[in-house]
């Protein structure tokens, strides 16, 4: 109120001067100026109920000590010490208590509202939730009154009493710890670190809840990143953009004799076919071949060595006279080496000397030597071939011109081999006379270089050979044999089907050699290829150096690129051989290395991080 209600000045009297609890104040006649009169219906000891806590104007207000200005009722259970008695007037409202009470109730519900009890009221208040009176307008006083007598005591429950409450109204949040006294300072901070204590707890107790998910989702995006940075790397691939074939142009038919049989290849080129039925024929002396190569074998000699020293035994000085033979005189006791052994074999072609160096490598026994005449043959796939002995003389030893061109080409592999069958005369020690090769195509034509001739009444005129033919700078060994030759004269001994063959023979080689070609198949930095690291990048691969090889019109010849057993590198400088070019197949075969053409760079980070591979 704009002046200060008589109430609040007297509750700030009572403030000031308020006894000790439980200690009753006696009233003071005319001094009660602020206690408001009760209603004769309700009890002392039953607050209102809120349908009835709007208080109405006392008609009998308490009689003053001269003023009888009534003044608001009051709560019963707050007793406020009375003024002093005596006093003519009521008490103006003290403009200092009504500032301090107005700094101390700011937060005090209006009069419209139910009061907040004090912490620090009096026990003998009545219960909280009973409302203060709302202040009505002030009643004149009715002359000549009698004052109602007060009470001079207090009903004090020893406990809240049960009584029946109405319904309540929501409080004002806070409006609870309005009147409370502030907490002391220490009891503040155990509250506040037990409170902090516990969050801090609930906290660190949700922590992992919510960070549970995102440690897992970086682990599993580590384990991926480790998993894809450190598996194995794909193998490299290498790939092939050559042709994988080239055919030389034109066409090309061998001109082979009218009869026999007849085989040709050239060697690192391939085989130009043959003639005949290919079936197995008596070999004649075409079979001291295989007996050569089955001693050098056994007995190899390297560079100028002469080899062991063989005895002639009295079987082969009785066999150097044999009718009807090519032999060569030997004298029992005579001592000759391997090699001077191995010239008399090829050059005079004597039947008694194949024995003894059969007998000499067989340890005593013949049969045992060709034994391992046919384990060769067998090892050399020649299926078609049998021996029976080691001279060729027995009509039951047999083969093929293409078996005889296989082993042809093994045996003309040894040095030793190929000087003895290339030399056209040789003059040894302990012979009276010299010998002088039968193939006498090694005085006719300077590129042939061999092997061996042989004729008799059973396989007529044989004729295997070895001649060299240069295309484009380069040497190529023409390899071949022609069997069952005949010579065209009626009535003449085997000798003229050997002449037949070694003509029939030299018109093979020469046509062979006049229809020769060569050809650059992969020329030195072509790119024959590319290396792929399997993981996106490619490298060209380009050929080392060129690669020329031979060939006849219509040749077709094969072309690869491969790695072989090599592993591929990840990462490696230009010029790295990384594979082989192959032109041809098997001994017929070209190769030249394959290599880098720029560097081959390892995977980045990144490559093998998302990289396809």
């Amino acid at each position: 109120m704009a002046g200060g209600s008589p109430d609040s000045s007297e509750r700030n009297v009572s403030a000031e001067t308020a006894p000790e609890p439980n200690a009753p104040t006696a009233p003071d006649t005319g001094a009660d100026t602020g206690a408001a009169s009760r209603p004769t219906d309700a009890s002392a000891d039953e607050p209102p109920s809120e349908e009835n806590a709007e208080p109405a104007p006392d008609p009998m207000p308490e009689p003053d000590s001269g003023t009888g200005t009534p003044s608001e009722p009051e709560p019963e259970a707050e007793a406020e010490p009375e003024p002093e008695a005596g006093t003519d007037d009521a008490p103006e409202p003290d403009v200092e208590a009504d500032a301090d009470a107005d700094a101390e109730d700011t937060s005090a519900p209006d009069a419209d509202t139910e009061d907040t009890p004090d912490p620090d009221t009096d026990t003998n208040t009545e219960d909280a939730s009973t409302p203060e009176p709302t202040p009505a307008a002030d009643p004149e006083p009715e002359p000549n009154s009698t004052p109602e007598p007060e009470p001079t005591s207090h009903f004090v429950p020893l406990k809240p009493l049960d009584e029946p409450r109405g319904e309540r109204v929501a409080e004002p949040v806070g409006a609870e710890d309005e009147g409370r006294p502030a907490p002391e300072p220490l009891g503040l901070f155990a509250d506040v670190t037990v409170v902090s204590a516990a969050a801090r707890w609930r906290a660190a107790a949700r922590r992992p809840l919510v960070w549970a998910p995102l440690v897992v989702v970086l682990v599993v995006m580590v384990a991926f990143v480790v998993a894809r940075v450190t598996r194995p790397l794909p193998a490299p691939v290498l790939s092939q953009e050559v042709a994988k074939g080239y055919t030389f142009p034109g066409s090309y038919r061998v001109p082979w004799p009218a009869g026999g049989q007849g085989a040709a290849e050239v060697v690192g080129v391939g085989s130009l076919g043959g003639t005949g039925a290919g079936t197995p024929v008596p070999t004649a002396s075409t079979a001291k071949v295989m007996t050569a190569y089955v001693v050098l074998k056994d007995h190899p000699l390297r560079g100028g060595d002469q080899g062991p020293r063989i005895t002639v035994d009295e079987l082969a000085e009785k066999q150097a006279t044999a009718p009807g033979e090519s032999t060569v005189y030997l004298t029992k006791g005579q001592v000759f080496t391997e090699y001077q052994m191995l010239q008399m074999l090829m050059l005079n072609s004597g039947n008694n000397v194949a024995r003894l160096l059969a007998r000499w490598d067989g340890g005593g026994d013949q049969r045992a030597f060709v034994a391992k005449m046919n384990a060769e043959a067998k090892a050399l796939g020649m299926a078609d071939t049998v021996y029976t002995d080691p001279s060729g003389l027995d009509a039951t030893t047999r083969s093929t011109p293409a078996d005889q061109v296989r082993l042809a080409g093994e045996v003309m592999r040894d040095d030793v081999f190929r000087r003895i069958v290339a030399t056209t005369d040789a003059t040894v020690d302990g012979l009276a006379q010299p010998l002088s090769n039968t193939n006498t195509l090694l005085r006719q034509d300077p590129g042939v270089k061999g092997i061996k001739t042989g004729n008799s009444s059973a396989a007529h005129g044989a004729f295997v050979w070895a001649a060299y033919r240069t295309v484009a700078g380069r040497p190529w060994l023409v390899l071949g044999a022609l069997m069952e030759q005949r010579s065209p004269l009626k009535g003449v001994d085997s000798t003229e089907d050997l002449r037949t063959a070694l003509a029939n023979s030299k018109a093979v080689i020469d046509s062979i050699g006049d229809h020769l070609t060569a050809a650059t198949v992969v020329k030195k930095g072509q790119v024959v290829g590319d290396l792929d690291d399997g993981m996106g990048g490619r490298v060209a691969v380009v050929a080392a150096s060129d690669l020329t090889v031979a060939g006849w019109p219509g040749l077709e010849l094969r072309v690869s690129v491969d790695a072989g057993r090599v592993p591929l590198p990840h990462s490696a400088k230009a010029g790295t051989r990384v594979g082989t070019i192959t032109v041809g197949t098997g001994s017929a075969a070209h190769r030249v290395p394959a290599q880098l053409a720029a560097d081959l760079h390892a995977p980045s980070f990144g490559t093998r991080l998302f990289g396809t591979g």
